[in-house]
C-alpha cells in the first residue's frame, strides 16, 4: 500500500511500487495532479487502481464507474484537494466525504505511523519518513507536492 501524508498545504507520499505481495517491484508516484490544479494522493492495495482512480477523477468523477472494481475491505484510501483547496477522502468507493478541516490528515498502512509523527510536530515529509521506517508497504524516496488548502 502506501502512506500519504497532508500538512501546512504540503501533500508527501511515499513512492513503494506495491506488487501485490511484499515483493518490490520498483517505484512510483502516489500522488496525481490534475490540470485543474486538483491534487489526488492514493494508497490502494490492487496494483493499477489508484491510476485508474485518478483517470476516473479527471475525467469528471461523474459516476461509480462499473468497470472498475471497489476493491472493499480495507483495501483503496485518497485524499483529494481540489482546485479551491477543499480536502476530500474516499475509502473503498467513489463517495467522498467532506470537505474536511483538520491540521494534518494521513491514510495509507502507515497511516497512524504518520499521524502520530505529525502530532508530535513532523512535516508531512517526515510524517512519511517516519512510516517508511516502521511500515512494510511504506518505502522511501519521499515525494511531495505543494497544494491549496482552506480552513472549513
Amino acid at each position: 500500500m502506501s502512506t500519504i501524508a497532508l500538512r501546512d498545504g504540503i501533500f508527501a507520499a511515499d513512492t513503494r511500487a506495491f506488487s501485490g505481495s511484499p515483493r518490490f517491484i520498483g517505484h512510483k508516484s502516489k500522488i496525481f495532479q490534475m490540470k485543474d490544479g486538483t491534487t489526488i494522493g492514493t494508497s490502494t492495495n490492487q496494483p493499477g487502481f489508484a491510476e485508474k482512480f485518478a483517470e476516473w477523477f479527471a475525467d469528471g468523477a461523474d459516476s461509480n464507474p462499473a468497470e472498475i472494481p471497489i476493491v472493499g475491505e480495507g483495501g483503496f484510501e485518497a485524499l483529494v484537494v481540489t482546485a479551491e483547496g477543499d480536502v476530500l477522502f474516499f475509502n473503498d468507493g467513489f463517495y467522498p466525504s467532506g470537505p474536511l478541516d483538520a491540521e494534518f490528515f494521513a491514510i495509507g498502512s502507515g497511516a497512524e505511523y504518520a499521524l502520530g509523527a505529525m502530532e508530535r510536530g513532523a512535516t508531512a515529509e517526515e510524517a512519511v519518513v517516519v512510516a517508511a521506517k516502521y511500515d512494510a508497504w511504506t518505502d522511501a524516496p519521499v515525494m511531495a507536492v505543494s497544494v491549496p488548502v482552506k480552513s472549513n
